[in-house]
């Protein structure tokens, strides 16, 4: 394992531990085949700023682990390693013999560590993916309670094999998504937990913690009334935080039971951007008849799904208001909000969908071999998640054989317990007990959730591998302590 400084040296051809006078310009990216001056002036940032934003995760990329941390507490750069290579970049350039394309890289240089530097020490909330200027491969943003998070919307083939290590999770929506892109160099592999009218929900990185959490992202929604016009509409902040000390604390006596924010944040994003645009445009529009708003309303197909929520009446008011320009002077500037709790494998109703589909082959066929490829590439998984083959079996070929042999073997050797229809009932059963013992726990503690359904149950997986089933999307709990009331808020199908 290397460590952080060690990174930087053998990228960027600086050393942090020694004074400007000590460093060979020569030297300067040593790590990209010390490309000429000239090539220098033009050379995409990212391709050498890479690293600078590596050690500020504290993950190597490229072989997909944490830095050596015997020289360094928690194996990442932080504030004053920052300012000492900006220091360090800023005196080099201002040397004499200095050349052009040096004095380019090493700006940009000491530009990204300053950039970083206010980050970690909180001027900055949010240090958005740029892959040209900063060559960060992730969004970096800090919550409202002072966590560090990466926004590993999008991952490389190193980091998916990271998470799965650390996680222990094998997750579809990771395994086999087909969302890829081609970037600075790297492919990336789009990632996305859940879709709803909510927003989306993502896996971030804790930083600080080295720990994988889920992100739900909602966006602002851009609402039409007769009188006020064209509205950017914050989103909701999580009702956790309002609560007293003394409920915060019942919840988090809970936490076999229910998942509760780790953190959250308010900040632009690219949707909250094009929706604030689109209002304020939207705003300053003078159309001089109603036949030029139906026109144009007609090429914009969501704000012309809103109008047909109009009753007659109300649309001839909208239309009046806005061609007297009525809704020119609202506020549209409203941010996406970012909320992250602990990181579900799956919710409860995908997992029972896919557990009865793979239970009918388990139960019917009694060799691997006349298993269908879904239900043999389980017992694959299972294989290596708890079998590592020994020293000696070092070839990707032989360790894909390895596994495969293993896998046949628990198979076939009665070992893998899903091929048991008790079994399979009782679990089930289970879990349905677990799912009403997170509900009563929730009820002792007087709050409503307001917005229980299947997609808001999720199995979670802890470092052992044990698995819990939890309550989770509390964002609209109550205190309730007047009994049983009809819900006010959540997902209609099931209120």
């Amino acid at each position: 394992m290397v460590t952080t400084v060690n990174h930087i040296k053998n990228n960027l051809g600086l050393d942090i531990t020694l004074p400007d006078f000590f460093q060979s310009r020569s030297d300067l990216l040593k790590g990209s085949n010390r490309p000429t001056d000239d090539a220098m002036k033009t050379l995409l940032p990212a391709s050498y700023l890479e690293p600078i934003y590596d050690v500020v995760v504290g993950i190597n990329e490229k072989e997909g682990c944490r830095f050596d941390i015997t020289q360094n507490n928690e194996g990442k750069f932080k504030q004053r390693e920052l300012h000492c290579l900006a220091q360090l970049a800023v005196k080099i350039q201002r040397r004499p013999g200095t050349l052009e394309g040096q004095k380019t890289v090493l700006k940009n240089i000491a530009f990204a560590a300053n950039m970083y530097k206010k980050f970690l020490e909180g001027e900055e909330h949010v240090v958005a993916k740029d892959l040209v200027n900063l060559g960060n491969r992730h969004t970096l943003a800090r919550g409202s309670q002072g966590h560090v998070y990466e926004m590993t919307n999008s991952m490389t083939s190193n980091e998916i094999a990271r998470f799965k290590r650390k996680t222990g999770m094998f997750m579809d929506a990771v395994e086999n998504s087909n969302r890829k892109y081609r970037q600075n160099g790297n492919i990336f592999t789009k990632i996305e937990l859940g879709k709803g009218a909510f927003g989306k929900t993502r896996i971030a990185r804790d930083i600080e913690a080295d720990r994988y959490v889920a992100v739900k992202k909602i966006h602002p929604t851009l609402t039409i009334s007769p009188e006020n016009g064209f509205i950017n509409q914050k989103p909701e902040p999580s009702n956790f935080y309002d609560l007293d000390t003394i409920t915060k604390e019942k919840l988090k006596k809970i936490s076999d039971f229910v998942v509760t924010p780790d953190d959250e944040l308010m900040a632009e994003s690219k949707t909250s951007k094009n929706i604030k645009n689109l209002a304020n445009e939207l705003a300053k529009w003078r159309p001089s008849s109603g036949e030029e708003v139906i026109s144009i309303i007609e090429k914009l197909p969501d704000i012309k799904a809103k109008l047909l929520n109009f009753s007659e009446e109300e649309l001839g008011r909208f239309i009046e208001n806005l061609i007297k320009g009525k809704f020119a002077n609202h506020d549209n500037d409203s941010p996406t909000a970012y909320f992250f709790s602990e990181l579900g494998v799956t919710n409860i109703d995908n997992f029972i969908d896919n557990l009865n589909v793979l239970r009918t082959s388990f139960e019917s066929n009694d060799t691997f071999d006349k298993l269908d490829a879904k239900s043999r590439e389980i017992v694959l998984n299972y294989s290596k998640t708890f079998y590592i083959p020994s020293s000696d079996i070092n070839q990707p070929s032989k360790i894909s054989e390895f596994h495969k042999n293993k896998a046949i073997q628990i198979y076939n050797e009665d070992r893998f317990k899903l091929k048991d229809p008790v079994y399979n009932q009782r679990f089930l059963n289970t879990l349905g007990k677990k799912m009403l013992t997170s509900l009563a726990q929730l009820n002792n503690c007087e709050i409503t959730h307001h917005d229980i359904k299947p997609d808001n149950i999720v199995l979670v997986q802890d470092e052992e591998r044990n698995v819990s089933v939890k309550l989770i999307d509390i964002d609209l709990l109550q205190k309730n302590k007047n009994g049983r009331k009809k819900p006010t808020q959540g997902c209609i199908p099931f209120m």
